[in-house]
């Protein structure tokens, strides 16, 4: 595993001439949240399956596994109730057949997550099995940039027992892309707590819309 640190403001285009696909990742169930639908909570005015979408926004093709897609199209999990991996998995199979070199992975808990983190993961992409975003204390494995080739092995994984994302990554040549200072853009709802401090950080999420919108990377 290779770290590497990359300030929101720094500019390039180096990788964004490859071919990527992007999926949301909706399956989440919300245990924590008393059942409620994760990818159908609303953030400032928006869904957070909207949200997701939309940080995908610079993916040649989008779509969503785990539930209708709401305009995008859906993409089955590769074997039911196998958790998040499944859905990787259908995804890369999914790029691999589409022509994709990478797959772009979002979650529908994280609202403040936007097309400018994965452009910088992307930069970092070349040479490299999967780029996964970090606030610097925790590693986001969900927040990440995929090689569709590994799309076979993606598959095999699912016949084992350890379903684990993180796992799985680091078996890979797996770079970990650290965005200092930007904790916040990676808040995750797991709780009524996490849902409640989330709106509360709107405001958090206007500023980030600002920088995203005005940056050429």
């Amino acid at each position: 595993t290779e770290t590497f640190i990359s300030p929101l403001n720094e500019s390039s285009t180096r990788g964004m001439e490859q071919k990527v696909f992007g999926i949301v990742l909706a399956g989440g169930r919300g245990r924590r949240l008393g059942g409620l639908d994760k990818a159908a909570i609303i953030i400032g005015g928006s869904s957070t399956l909207t949200r997701a979408k939309a940080a995908l926004s610079f993916a040649d093709t989008l779509a969503v596994s785990g539930r209708d897609g709401e305009g995008a199209p859906q993409i089955n999990d590769a074997k039911p109730s196998k958790g998040p991996l499944a859905g990787l998995a259908a995804g890369l199979n999914w790029s691999l057949e589409g022509g994709a070199q990478w797959l772009a992975t979002a979650p529908t808990d994280m609202p403040f997550l936007s097309a400018l983190i994965y452009r910088k993961l992307l930069v970092q992409a070349d040479g490299a099995d999967v780029v996964i975003a970090s606030d610097g204390s925790s590693h986001h494995w969900l927040v990440a940039i995929w090689s569709a080739r590994l799309a076979h092995l993606a598959n095999a994984s699912l016949e084992g027992n350890d379903l684990s994302i993180a796992k799985f990554a680091k078996r890979l040549r797996c770079r970990i892309l650290v965005f200092p200072g930007e904790k916040a853009l990676f808040a995750n709802i797991n709780t009524e707590a996490d849902l409640e401090s989330v709106r509360k950080n709107i405001a958090r999420d206007d500023v980030f819309d600002a920088l995203a919108s005005t940056s050429k990377t």
